[in-house]
């Protein structure tokens, strides 16, 4: 993958990412300290959303456009337009992958050991709320809520003449409700999926594309997998 520094100020660096798949690009504003925000704009089937920022890492993505896939523990996650997900990351670069290669979104990025509050009287602890929402190695999932989509909304028009000002509030804000939110036990199934689900949707897209200029019964499908029509429906159903 070639990786390029399209723009680099004070406060922002603009990425610009491609292979043969497509391309990515990534603007990284550095919010306060322990805080990073990202904007994507990918049009790619995989890419490290994270900008190689390393460390003990919260990672907190928001889907406006598209579908992504993240990994969490054995499992794979997937948002949606609207979806809200927090989780670790448990090494420098998690590569995140786009079924549509098509992907609009934010992603929040949160340095456990660096993370300071700029204002005093507010007590936010952000290894707290993910350990309570995702404990170590889980993931916390919202499905297109009102708060969520109104702090978000906020943060992809900010202006640019008080942009740096506007977004520390936000994230505040955005700390500030997670903090006060209960996990509702285990997220729909079609968001959470085990990997080899994943990889049987992957199998059967790319069967389907060699195969583009006809008609694939469900059944040709399930005998050329070893699986059952309901199976395939569910893995492709979750992925695409």
């Amino acid at each position: 993958m070639k990786t390029e520094i399209i723009k680099q100020t004070n406060e922002e660096t603009e990425y610009r990412y491609c292979d043969q798949s497509g391309d990515a690009a990534l603007s990284v504003c550095h919010v306060f300290d322990g805080v990073d925000i990202i904007y994507n704009s990918v049009h790619m089937t995989e890419c490290d959303l994270g900008a190689g920022i390393s460390g003990n890492l919260i990672e907190i993505h928001h889907c406006r456009e598209g579908r992504l896939e993240h990994e969490c523990g054995d499992e794979l996650v997937y948002l949606m337009p609207g979806d809200l997900s927090m989780s670790r990351r448990k090494e420098p670069k998690d590569i995140c992958r786009f079924p549509l290669r098509h992907y609009h979104g934010i992603t929040v990025i949160i340095n456990e050991d660096s993370f300071s509050c700029p204002i005093e009287d507010i007590n936010i602890e952000p290894s707290k709320i993910a350990d309570r929402l995702c404990g170590r190695e889980g993931c916390f999932l919202v499905r297109n809520q009102d708060y969520a989509e109104h702090i978000f909304h906020e943060l992809y028009t900010v202006p640019e003449h008080c942009k740096k000002g506007l977004l520390k509030i936000k994230i505040l804000e955005l700390l500030f409700v997670l903090s006060w939110i209960e996990p509702s036990g285990k997220p729909e199934r079609c968001a959470i999926i085990p990997k080899s689900w994943a990889k049987l949707a992957c199998s059967v897209a790319d069967y389907l594309i060699k195969n583009h200029n006809r008609r694939v019964p469900a059944e040709e499908l399930a005998s050329r997998f070893f699986t059952s029509e309901t199976a395939i429906r569910r893995a492709f159903k979750a992925g695409y």
